[in-house]
């Protein structure tokens, strides 16, 4: 059954990438807040699926605590996997992630990404991926968008640890 269930999920995953991925490309015309919001919108449909097909649920606990920020912020998160950094776009909106530069290139999928106005860095290259990080992450929260950052910078199991 679990197996039947990732089936159905997969493929509803793939239809909404393809269409956010898809509409992105027309989004341009509008101001930069409005095709964040339109395409971060699919990051609440996708756990909204995953919740429907898979039965995954989660809960928030602090939620009061981020209510109470009025500025834009730095969030730091351990990177477990796909699930938290498709959430915490829509629970920190509006926000920027620094990412891998490579998911830029996978069809649709970067596509979308790219409208939300990420940080892409190269990470074969470190001392510059991280100006990159300063000088980006920094203009960013100028403009009024919070920051997503996996220090880790890749998946680690729960209660791992990496450089």
């Amino acid at each position: 059954m679990n197996f039947l269930r990732a089936c159905i999920f997969s493929i509803g995953y793939a239809v909404l990438t393809i269409s956010y991925g898809t509409l992105s490309l027309f989004l341009w015309v509008l101001p930069p807040l409005v095709r964040h919001r339109i395409i971060c919108s699919w990051t609440s449909v996708t756990i909204w699926w995953l919740k429907v097909s898979c039965g995954v649920s989660y809960k928030v606990e602090g939620l009061e605590n981020l209510e109470k920020m009025e500025e834009p912020f730095v969030a730091l998160s351990k990177h477990q996997s796909t699930w938290e950094t498709i959430f915490l776009q829509s629970l920190f909106w509006p926000s920027s992630t620094v990412l891998k530069k490579e998911l830029l290139k996978i069809p649709f999928f970067g596509w979308g990404i790219r409208a939300m106005k990420p940080i892409p860095i190269d990470r074969s290259h470190p001392k510059e991926a991280l100006k990159q990080v300063k000088l980006k992450g920094c203009a960013r929260l100028a403009e009024g968008q919070n920051l997503i950052l996996f220090p880790e910078g890749t998946r680690v199991q729960p209660g791992e640890k990496r450089k």
